[in-house]
């Protein structure tokens, strides 16, 4: 990947070329920042960078050999590393799963680690890095060089490793070998160990904005329509991958009509559909009911930002407006802190394994309270 197909984040890529051309190549290095922002393609891009045999104009040629193999994910001295699911009794490694890796990259490398589960086909079990794939990636550094130049080490979604892997990583960051550079990428540094962020040297990638998602629609997925680039844009809210998967999607959010009802059902307090709604969502697994808590937590604070701008600074799609026109009414400076801090305390119950069941039922019932609550006030 080059670096002229990254969206946006021209201060971080320059700085990036200047390093290299500088010959102030870090050893390990930490790209943070939010879902959809391009930490990813940003790490791959610079590997390019590096290993391009006729750089040119601040970026890679995309001609050479090793250009070529990046594109294709084929460089032979390019190792990825990236959470995964233990399967069964056995002990598996990030290469296991390499062929659904690639095939998700090869659509994009904006991906978010939802996106990731689905390729697994693991919805509903949880993400890791075991002892194994700090062995793998232990032997990896001491491989001999293919091309004869660096080695990459690109370990996504850091934040998944345990505290007993990271540490087992510690001597490899430290001291890897000679020409190993490390390209860590993380959406929640602060989940890191103080021992991992101090032995790299950090990369900020931040939230892009609206104008540069606006202009990778148009000209990266070719729409035309004014007025879905603006739909998908505000949906987007700076992440890219957000208006990248709602442009591939055919079908209707399930979120947003289970979030209506659901809204419907904790107002009313009709505690029989409540329960059932808790059960639907228990049975559709852990990882589904967090995206479900991410979009109601959404919802609700895009509604007040819309009830203190009249509107004009939400971001709704039509559909999401109408009924936030509706629903905005019910919530105001009395509950907002409330609301956000119910759906918040609910998303770590259930991150936390705590029966979910219990948790969704207790949420709703507390939601009705408060959505009642700011009538009442009002009234």
């Amino acid at each position: 990947m080059q670096f002229k197909k990254v969206i946006g984040q021209e201060d971080v890529k320059r700085g990036l070329v200047q390093a290299v051309d500088d010959n102030r190549i870090s050893h390990a290095q930490l790209f943070f920042g939010p879902p959809g922002a391009g930490a990813l393609p940003l790490a791959i891009a610079y590997a390019q960078y590096i290993s391009c045999t006729n750089k040119t104009d601040g970026d890679s040629c995309g001609m050479c050999a090793p250009c070529k193999q990046f594109e294709n994910l084929q460089y032979p001295d390019l190792h990825f590393s990236y959470p995964f699911v233990n399967v069964g009794s056995r002990k598996p490694v990030a290469d296991d799963f390499a062929e659904q890796w690639r095939k998700m990259l090869k659509e994009t490398t904006y991906a978010d680690v939802h996106h990731w589960r689905s390729k697994l086909d693991a919805e509903n079990k949880q993400l890791t890095y075991n002892v194994e794939e700090a062995s793998s990636i232990s032997k990896k550094i001491w491989l001999k060089s293919y091309s004869g130049g660096y080695k990459f080490i690109v370990i996504w979604l850091c934040e998944y490793m345990t505290v007993y892997v990271a540490n087992k990583l510690l001597k490899s960051l430290e001291e890897p070998p000679d020409k190993t550079i490390f390209l860590l990428i993380s959406e929640n540094p602060e989940a890191l160990l103080a021992t991992i962020t101090s032995r790299t040297q950090s990369v900020k990638v931040r939230k892009l904005s609206d104008d540069e998602i606006r202009t990778a629609l148009v000209l990266r997925d070719g729409v035309i329509s004014n007025e879905k680039v603006e739909q998908l844009v505000q949906m987007a809210d700076g992440n890219y991958f957000k208006a990248w998967l709602k442009l591939r999607q055919d079908e209707e959010d399930v979120h947003f009509e289970l979030f209506v009802n659901w809204m419907r059902m904790c107002y009313k307090k009709d505690v029989a559909e409540l329960v059932k709604i808790s059960n639907d969502l228990h049975a559709s697994g852990r990882e589904n009911i967090k995206e479900f808590l991410d979009f109601a937590l959404f919802m609700v604070r895009q509604c007040i930002v819309g009830n203190y701008t009249q509107g004009e600074l939400s971001r709704f799609g039509p559909r999401e407006a109408e009924f936030a026109s509706k629903f905005a009414p019910f919530i105001n400076s009395g509950n907002i802190f409330q609301l956000s801090e119910l759906i918040n305390q609910a998303y770590s119950d259930i991150s936390g394994n705590v029966y979910s069941k219990l948790v969704l039922t207790d949420l709703s019932l507390n939601m009705h309270k408060a959505l009642r609550r700011s009538v009442e006030q009002d009234a």
